[in-house]
């Protein structure tokens, strides 16, 4: 028994170093961290918005002999849709382009219409009203691109319409309707929330310049701007 024991231990002796030389030959191996979050934003896009819309009228000129000077403004609901394409010329930059066309449902509706000043009294039976029914623009998008999400900034063209109803002492003039052009700027964020989906939250502000309206008789001209700032939540679909 003793002999077999001290054979044992002489050969657990002999078989450590060359046991331990093996172990630290081997490679150790970790878990491999999470893959980080990639997403490819380039290419084809489409889909949808709804949000508010804040109206800004300023009309300046005369009506008959009275000089007109006022500005009225008002909140709205908007609703619309987007297609656009996008450049990732880089894995942190975005360059797009994207046009959209929103309904609007905002509008101002006053009394003393006539708005005359230097004293001259206000005449309580005439009525006016503004409204804008659509707004559309096209527009560039310079973004950052943080893995799923997109910080952009955007620029371009704006157009829409706007309508004028008179009613002047009792007589109805009639409605007017002019579609005018001008510029757009705004920022928004971007981010994927599934496979192709993305979602964004956007601002936008629009400056639709001056439009005239002229009306015989009585004799009026109104020159008009109007201003908007859009806020709006969006869904796209990338192709």
């Amino acid at each position: 028994m003793k002999k077999t024991f001290l054979a044992a231990a002489a050969l657990f002796a002999l078989a450590t170093p060359t046991m331990a030389a093996d172990m630290a030959a081997r490679p150790m191996y970790t878990k491999a961290p999470p893959l980080a979050a990639v997403s490819n934003w380039n290419g084809w896009y489409v889909g949808g918005n709804v949000g508010a819309v804040y109206a800004d009228w300023d009309r300046s000129g005369f009506y008959d002999t009275f000089a007109v000077s006022d500005h009225y403004n008002d909140w709205g609901a908007t609703a619309g849709g987007q297609i656009g394409y996008n450049w990732q010329f880089s894995p942190t930059a975005l360059f797009g382009i994207e046009t959209d066309l929103n309904w609007m449902n905002v509008g101002k509706f006053f009394n003393n219409a006539a708005g005359f000043s230097g004293g001259a009294p206000n005449d309580p039976t005439s009525t006016q009203s503004y409204k804008n029914n659509w707004v559309g623009t096209t527009r560039a998008r310079l973004g950052w691109v943080n893995g799923m999400s997109l910080w952009y900034v955007t620029g371009g063209v704006a157009y829409g319409n706007t309508k004028v109803f008179i009613n002047d002492s009792g007589t109805n003039l009639g409605t007017i309707e002019k579609t005018s052009v001008g510029w757009t700027a705004g920022a928004g964020y971007e981010a994927f929330f599934a496979t192709n989906w993305t979602w964004k939250v956007e601002y936008l502000y629009i400056d639709l310049g001056k439009v005239q309206f002229d009306h015989q008789p009585p004799a009026f001209t109104i020159s008009e701007r109007t201003t908007e700032s859009l806020i709006r939540l969006g869904v796209n679909y990338k192709f």
